[in-house]
């Protein structure tokens, strides 16, 4: 049809605008009006390439009618694009008329070329087209002419979106373009682009508003997107637009029940104004909502479709295998996501039954086979069993099995007969349907067989149905069901097949004793038959028939009494029994949790989450289930990955609607301030359980594992921005990628950077920024699969967890080009470098008359240290001769008196139980032995029988250390106690010491450092080790290492004493200790004293100092007196007086405080010598002490309070105080203006040097020492041997092959348990006094020996503490001799058992009835009183002691306790 020029209509107001949606075409209300033309899809072709196809909305008027009277809109679509244009202002339309949008005027008059020029433009065409010409769209702008109407030029403005005159529109020459001008050839401001125009209804993302001439906006306006109803969101200005989030999904609108989307506007506001100014359309959409493959792919949306979930879903990630894409997901975005979605990509590819030519015709009443041509048939994968037809006639649903023929013919069974085949051995219920089967039960009894093989009647049902059990075949055969009735016999078409089932495998092996996993059991033949069961061993399998096929039969394991092997496999089809002998699986114990971490996920989970615990390797398929507490329902789950007995990692769930629908409800009941608001609604706490088969501990953890922290706590996802422009310049170092929330939930190891196919390997991640360091040479342009991007730039690409995807844009490294510097720039270089080197000569002028200066005093400096450390070393050999000296006496002294070594007893309490004295076993036992025996007595002895039993003890101190209540202090005594209550036994005693290291070393090869076993008391055995090996080193102590320890503490109690040592403060002038080291100068003097006493022939000499106090005169004098007498057995300091006796009947008593005292600010100086001025050679002697003198008790305390003794009576010494050297700076007490007695005259760090004075003046003794101790001789006992032999074994039986492991043990069992404890404690050995001077040197001695023994480096500094630094540079020989005497002792001849034993028994002869067992019994019954139910369901549980009936013979003993007869307990 050609229009004629005469009936050319013309327009009123024409619109034009983009769709979301190809429709049919249709006018506006939805009906075909007369008069309308349709267009349809020959508009098409006429398009441009260049333009988005419109929908156009058009209102047609004769030129022969009048302009009011319109015809019937038409609108018709053709692109999913969307586009808005709005012409505006005057312009020409054909026939000749001018007019304004929306308002008619006069028309104006054209000229004859104007308007054939005009008509032109809309005549000619041969197409039945109105409205779009032949001719571009931009060539009809040519037609637009402006027009003035009573001397006004009307133009369009943006943002009030109208047509006015430049003086009505505000701001107009604020910025372009504010106010368009027809004449300027400015374009109105519209969408070029947005992208995406479509999303799923529950996806976030990014929208990109591609927009020519947007304006620009005064300080404060911004612009806003508006999604139809939802709140407005601020939009940011991007190069080429606007780019601004979607909405929240929560205020989304509803998609209908009857479509798959819904469209909503989308429009873009100024604050300024607050007018919507561009607007276009905006689709959400539910791929869900399909149902059929056919459905879901053709969609006009993104939508795929999963084969084997049979579902319709944009997001791919959850679909397996094999996914059919939609024929609108465009190539690209299959490129990004799966390469592999192109092999399958439109409806061709889904599943369908070809149509047959002939429809299918089924006789009523007659079994036939349905056969079904299907194409794209998916192939059955690992669980499916196969297809089953479902067939509706007439409203009801028939499922019958299917058979699948050439991969591609699916035949429907017919169901005559079931089943249709069954063992040789018989048993098979046979059901047989049909009619005409006998009208009574005798008419077909005994008249049934297969082939010759009868089938006994089971269940007759009229002439309808008959039930029978096949007997049993000689072999294989198929064979006919033939049924005999009055009227003679009817044979079947279906044949009934006798098989030989056979049994191949079971997978898995292993399984929880809880049950629930699922066993695979292969074979041939295991779906026939009527009856299918499994056992294992005793234990009934479940078997889920409807998973059978001939080769594969699942069946679940039921709960087992406790992990054990299974010797067999039973499997019972009918009548025929087959068994899998040769353990073909393994009850173990349930798998246990220990720690989940971490514990933080983003929303759209994926995190990996590391899960440690025992026996996680049992289950095949565990699965992480995430849940609100209060929710029956879980609100999802993921399954695991194991990747050994201890640790799996767990994806963590997705919750993004659950976490969406609860912030909204928190956000309706938030009362607190808005500040704290996004805080509080950004993190949604969940619990984690486990579906681990049937094991019901893991379902919830919070009551089986209460010291499990088991809440998953998610947060908002991260949001990574992208790059500006899309593209980023990369010149060199790091690259930051910017974003929000990075951090919450994730870190270096959750976030992989990829730039084209490369890494980016990730440095740091804060909250709002990513760090990584790019390749050094720019990839190839692609993605991170590898294809191509099409700008040859590599597209970086971030993705965190398993499921976030962040395209950031592309990356261009800058190339630094070369640059040719003119001539005038060389110059100016070339000046600047003059005037540079003028100024560094001048500078190094004068640097070096500062560096001669500073040389100078230097030198003056060096020598000053020269000098003082020429004075140390004089010092020290000073020392040290006189310490030699001293101390050769003191051998000599030893030679005849001998070492003050404690007794067997005293010294087991000092080691067993440090700081007791009075504990109830040092009763004398032979005490009680004419008493009369009570039923406490009797008790015990029962009780001492449990405790002779290994199996008992061993469940006793397990069931101990596991109870919560049962501390550090608790294991330590009952150690102490069960080795006194063995010392008799000590061959016993070592076997239960060997069990319980054993079992230690096996629990501790599993940890994270196997190395820090034995370094501290964490059970029992360490404790026990302790008191072992003090049993075992006894006689060695004394014999052979006693005296170089004895000589050690000697010299350094000789050491120190040659100096002042602060008697309140316990600081020395002399000390290894930086913290017992006197920091000030005291003035001192050496006074020579001669000692009379009545009970001596001649007077002794005694060294002191005149700053000594008179406690510490007297405790000079008693061991000069005393010398190596035991310190038990020697009068105390506060038993006798000092008197000095002067001249002729002159004697005065010397007092640490007397009336005498010096007192200044209420402090109290204590009395000296140099305070009495005593001189040298003065006589002194020890007298009794009276009470009638004025005598003070102990002052030695650190309080500033002191407790003083007067006269017998205690007084608060809340107001004198006491100092003996120095006295404390307290501005409180002390205001006065003459200078403080405690002035220091040099800096507390100069008086170090003494450390080192120290430390030369006793390094012999030390060297011998160790020495002693680690040398393997024939003294060394031979526990130690056979100690080190059980480490080294274990370390081989567990393939421990760091040397560093063992060697560790070795030093935490020997040198750190025994050698370390003497060595700050040689009072447990020897009867001395140790002060509290001398503990501290004694344990920089110990610190250093512990370093000796430790293999990792320590690197020391200037900032080391000065103890590390003290023996820096002896500790690498030390290490050499530890390595050393483990390698000697490596060496020595194995220790046979029966020499092991014969050493223990010769131990438990002489340490036999020392202490009284009866109450170390009833020590230990204290604690199975406490934990009785404990203690005996650990019995009960044990297979072991429940046989040996312990449980009931523990129970015996409180029976006797209550004095009851044991036999009726």
């Amino acid at each position: 049809m050609v229009w004629q020029k005469s009936e050319v209509p013309t327009f009123r107001h024409i619109s034009l605008r983009k769709t979301a949606c190809n429709t049919p075409f249709e006018d506006d209300k939805g009906q075909k009006g007369e008069g309308t033309s349709s267009l349809g899809a020959e508009m098409q072709h006429l398009l441009p390439w260049w333009l988005p196809t419109l929908i156009l909305t058009v209102t047609l008027i004769s030129s022969n009618r009048d302009m009011e009277s319109a015809s019937t809109e038409t609108s018709w679509v053709a692109d999913s694009r969307k586009l808005e244009l709005h012409l505006t202002g005057p312009y020409c339309l054909p026939g000749g008329t001018c007019q304004l949008v929306d308002e008619p005027i006069l028309p104006l008059p054209l000229t004859s070329t104007e308007r054939s020029e005009c008509d032109q433009s809309v005549v000619g065409s041969t197409y039945p087209s109105l409205l779009m010409p032949q001719v571009e769209l931009h060539s009809c702008l040519k037609h637009l002419i402006p027009v003035k109407v009573q001397g006004v030029e009307p133009k369009p403005i943006t943002f009030k979106n109208r047509c006015t005159v430049r003086s009505t529109c505000q701001k107009a020459s604020h910025s372009l373009p504010r106010w368009l001008s027809l004449g300027t050839g400015q374009q109105c401001i519209d969408f070029e682009q947005v992208l995406p125009d479509r999303i799923p209804i529950n996806q976030m993302t990014m929208v990109q508003l591609t927009i020519r001439t947007l304006p620009e906006l005064p300080f404060g306006a911004k612009y806003k997107c508006v999604f139809g109803a939802a709140d407005p969101i601020d939009a940011t200005v991007t190069a080429f637009g606007l780019s601004c989030p979607t909405p929240g999904v929560v205020g989304r609108p509803v998609i209908s029940d009857t479509l798959d989307h819904v469209f909503v506007p989308l429009s873009v506001r100024s604050s300024e104004t607050n007018k919507d100014f561009v607007s276009r359309n905006f689709a959400y959409y539910d791929c869900g909502r399909h149902t059929t493959c056919m459905e879901c792919v053709k969609s006009q949306w993104a939508c795929n479709w999963c084969v084997y979930e049979n579902k319709c879903t944009h997001n791919t990630s959850s679909c397996q295998r094999n996914v059919v894409s939609g024929e609108n997901v465009s190539m690209l975005h299959m490129l990004q996501q799966n390469p592999a979605h192109l092999m399958t990509h439109g409806a061709n590819y889904c599943p369908q039954f070809h149509q047959p030519k002939d429809d299918i015709l089924l006789p009523n009443n007659v079994p036939k086979e349905i056969s079904l041509e299907v194409d794209n048939l998916p192939h059955p994968q690992a669980g499916h069993t196969g297809f089953q037809c479902i067939v509706n006639i007439e409203e009801a649903k028939m499922m019958v099995p299917a058979r699948v023929e050439m991969n591609r013919r699916v035949v429907c069974d017919k169901t005559t007969i079931k089943p249709l085949s069954g063992p040789v051995e018989g048993g098979t219920l046979v059901t047989i349907e049909g009619s005409n089967l006998g009208l009574k039960e005798d008419d077909v009894k005994g008249k049934i067989r297969i082939g010759e093989t009868p089938c006994e009647l089971i269940h007759y049902e009229v002439s309808v149905r008959i039930v029978c059990r096949t007997g049993p075949s000689e072999g294989e055969t198929e064979a006919s069901v033939i049924v005999g009735n009055e009227a003679g016999y009817t044979e079947s078409s279906v044949h009934f097949s006798y098989k030989d089932i056979q049994l191949v495998g079971v997978f898995p092996q292993l399984g929880p004793q809880s049950g629930g996993t699922q066993l695979a059991i292969t074979g041939q033949y295991l779906n026939i038959g009527s009856t299918i069961t499994a056992y294992l061993d005793d234990l009934p399998c479940f078997v889920n028939s409807t998973q059978a096929s001939s080769s594969r039969l699942t069946c679940i394991t039921s709960r087992s009494g406790g992990p054990h092997r299974v010797r067999k496999l039973t499997l019972c089809i009918d009548g025929a029994n087959r068994t899998l002998e040769g353990n073909p699986f393994n009850y173990t114990m349930d798998p246990t949790i220990m720690e989940i971490k971490p514990l933080k996920s983003f929303v759209s989970g994926g995190r990996m989450i590391t899960v440690h615990g025992t026996n996680l390797d049992t289950i095949l398929k565990p699965e992480m289930v995430v849940y609100i507490n209060d929710e029956l329902t879980p609100t999802n789950k993921t399954v695991c990955t194991v990747l050994n007995t201890a640790q799996m990692e767990c994806p963590s769930p997705p919750v993004n609607g659950k976490f969406h629908q609860w912030s909204r409800v928190r956000r309706s009941e938030q009362k607190f301030p808005r500040s704290l608001q996004k805080y509080q609604e950004t993190q949604m706490a969940l619990q984690i359980s486990f579906i681990m088969d049937s094991v019901e501990a893991v379902k919830d953890l919070e009551k089986h594992f209460q010291n499990l922290r088991s809440q998953l706590i998610y947060v908002e996802d991260p949001r990574f921005l992208q790059f500006p422009n899309q593209m980023k310049l990369y010149k060199g170092d790091t690259l930051v990628i910017e974003g929000e929330n990075l951090n919450l939930a994730s870190d270096e190891t959750d976030v992989n950077v990829t730039i084209g196919t490369c890494s980016c390997n990730v440095t740091s991640l804060a909250l709002t920024q990513l760090v990584c360091i790019p390749p050094e040479v720019q990839p190839t342009g692609t993605n991170e699969i590898g294809f191509s991007t099409g700008n040859n730039l590599p597209l970086v690409v971030v993705r965190v967890g398993q499921h976030l995807r962040f395209s950031i844009g592309y990356l261009r490294y800058e190339v630094i080009k070369p640059y040719n510097f003119p001539p005038e720039a060389i110059a100016g270089i070339t000046v600047g470098a003059t005037i540079f080197i003028v100024l560094f000569v001048i500078v190094l002028v004068v640097y070096r008359r500062k560096s001669t200066q500073a040389e100078r005093e230097y030198k003056r400096i060096q020598i000053q240290m020269d000098t003082l450390e020429s004075n140390v070393r004089s010092e020290c050999k000073q020392a040290f001769a006189e310490l030699q000296t001293d101390m050769t006496d003191l051998t000599a002294d030893l030679e005849s008196s001998g070492i003050p070594t404690l007794d067997h007893k005293n010294y087991i309490m000092k080691v067993f139980f440090p700081g007791v004295s009075d504990h109830p076993i040092l009763n004398d036992p032979k005490m009680k032995i004419n008493t009369p025996r009570t039923n406490y007595d009797t008790a015990m002895l029962q009780f001492e029988q449990l405790i002779n039993n290994k199996c008992f003890l061993l469940t006793f101190i397990e069931t101990l250390e596991a109870q919560k209540s049962f501390n550090i202090r608790d294991k330590v005594n009952v150690a102490s106690l069960l080795m006194v209550v063995l010392m008799g036994k000590m061959e016993y005693a070592t076997d239960i010491l060997k069990a319980l290291l054993l079992r230690l070393i096996d629990k501790s090869v599993g940890a994270r450092h196997p190395q820090v076993m034995l370094r501290r008391t964490e059970s029992v055995v360490e404790k026990m080790l302790t008191n072992w090996m003090a049993l075992c080193m006894y006689n060695y102590l004394k014999d052979y290492a006693g005296s170089s320890l004895f000589l050690l503490f000697k010299a350094i109690k000789h050491q120190i004493e040659k100096g002042p040592v602060d008697a309140v403060t316990h600081d020395a002038r002399y000390s290894l200790s930086e913290e017992r080291l006197l920091r000030e100068q005291i003035e001192h003097g050496m006074v020579t004293l001669h000692v009379v006493q009545d009970d001596l022939d001649e007077k002794i000499q005694c060294k002191v100092l005149d700053c000594d106090t008179i406690s510490q005169v007297k405790s000079k004098i008693l061991d000069a007196l005393y010398k190596n007498t035991p310190f038990s057995m020697r009068p105390s300091i506060h038993e006798v007086d000092l008197e000095w006796r002067h001249g002729r009947g002159g004697h005065l008593t010397l007092q640490d405080e007397d009336l005498t005292t010096k007192s200044l600010c209420g402090w109290k100086k204590l009395n000296t010598l140099s305070h009495y001025g005593v001189k040298e050679s003065a006589v002194m002697s020890l007298i009794p002490h009276t009470n009638d003198t004025y005598s003070t008790g102990t002052y030695f305390t650190n309080s500033l309070t002191p407790i003083i003794t007067v006269n017998g009576d205690v007084e608060s010494g809340s107001v004198i105080r006491i100092y003996h050297l120095v006295k404390p700076m307290d501005e409180h007490h002390y205001h006065t203006n003459k200078v403080s007695e405690r002035t220091h005259k040099a800096i507390p760090e100069i008086f170090l040097t003494r450390l080192l004075s120290t430390k030369g003046t006793i390094q012999k003794f030390v060297d011998d020492f160790f020495n002693t101790i680690l040398t393997a001789n024939d003294d060394l006992p031979p526990a130690v041997k056979w100690l080190f032999d059980l480490l080294d074994e274990a370390a081989r039986r567990h393939s421990i092959v760091d040397p560093e492991v063992v060697h560790a043990w070795k030093s935490n069992s020997l040198p750190l348990r025994f050698w370390v404890n003497f060595i700050k404690n040689p009072d447990f050995i020897f009867d001395i006094n140790k002060t509290t001077t001398v503990d501290s040197c004694l344990s920089v001695i110990a610190q250093t020996f512990m370093d000796s023994c430790s293999t990792a480096e320590h690197r020391l500094g200037k900032d080391s503490p000065s103890n590390k630094l003290l023996f820096a540079k002896d500790i690498p020989h030390y290490r050499e001799m530890v390595s050393h005497f483990y390698y000697d002792v490596q060496m020595l001849p194995q220790i046979t058992d029966q020499e092991m034993s014969s050493a223990m028994q010769q131990l438990s002869v002489t340490q036999l009835g020392e202490f009284d067992t009866i109450a170390a019994l009833k020590e230990l019954y204290i604690y199975v009183t406490k934990y009785n139910d404990q203690v005996l369901d650990a019995m009960n549980n044990d297979l072991h002691c429940k046989k040996m009936h312990l449980a009931h013979k523990l129970e015996n003993v409180a029976c006797t306790l209550e004095g009851e007869e044991t036999s009726t307990c």
